[in-house]
């Protein structure tokens, strides 16, 4: 994947007013172009509403519908290719939960769903990969919004995340498995999901390497025990047979 620390800056460096000067257009498709040129099979990681959990990380937030990510959509259809995107939803105007910290984040959010899911819908062929699924920091990524969201957005997919969570109801793993809803979730969509661990690595010695080499283990140990939980044929799926369709991987 590539773009997040070229296109995805474009996009948030933008005046945000809606309208996308011909100079910058012109230079985010040129530079989406090399990306593939590069051997990319996609888009990403960038971000809708990025909230920052702890010092170190950014506060991002767009809107869903900018121009520039319908004109990536459009670029990734043509390709045939992906995008992943980070998107925090938040379905209604809200504080801003006491542990984000501040002003890092703001003081308040505003509900964004409407815009992402016009983002989703721009383009059907742009196969779009919502990250993160496990990792909800405000609360409303529940089972019942996900199925929603992929019943009505046919080209949308999720990746996983199961470090611990911040919200822990809207984790996929309960004391002795996986949840009912989510487990009912992924068997009527065992083809949308895949394995997306978040493994960082950074330069040793501060606080935010610090905080990542801690989640590593955590994650990757918690990625197993959810596999585990699944059905042979559907944690094949998830752990690596959709990755390889949805992002084209040959072996």
């Amino acid at each position: 994947m590539g773009g997040g620390g070229t296109l995805n800056p474009m996009i948030h460096d933008d005046s945000g007013d809606g309208h996308v000067d011909a100079n910058l257009e012109t230079r985010f498709v040129e530079r989406s172009a090399k990306i593939i040129k590069l051997g990319a099979v996609g888009y990403g990681e960038v971000a809708v509403l990025h909230l920052a959990p702890y010092r170190g990380q950014q506060f991002e937030l767009v809107n869903g519908d900018h121009p520039l990510f319908l004109k990536l959509a459009d670029i990734t259809a043509r390709h045939d290719v992906v995008i992943d995107v980070h998107f925090d939803m938040v379905v209604e105007d809200m504080e801003t939960p006491e542990w984000l910290p501040q002003p890092l984040n703001p003081p308040r959010l505003k509900r964004n769903l409407v815009a992402f899911e016009r983002f989703l819908s721009h383009n059907r062929n742009a196969r779009i990969v919502w990250a993160h699924l496990g990792s909800d920091f405000v609360g409303f990524r529940t089972p019942k919004r996900m199925r929603r969201m992929l019943r009505d957005h046919p080209n949308l997919y999720m990746s996983l995340r199961l470090g611990p969570g911040r919200v822990r109801s809207n984790h996929p793993i309960g004391r002795t498995g996986i949840k009912g809803p989510w487990m009912r979730l992924f068997q009527d969509f065992p083809d949308r999901f895949v394995i997306g661990t978040d493994q960082i690595f950074s330069i040793a010695g501060g606080s935010l390497s610090n905080q990542h080499a801690k989640q590593r283990r955590v994650v990757r140990e918690r990625t197993n025990t959810f596999l585990s939980y699944l059905p042979n044929d559907l944690a094949r799926k998830i752990a690596h047979e959709n990755a390889m369709r949805i992002y084209k991987i040959t072996m």
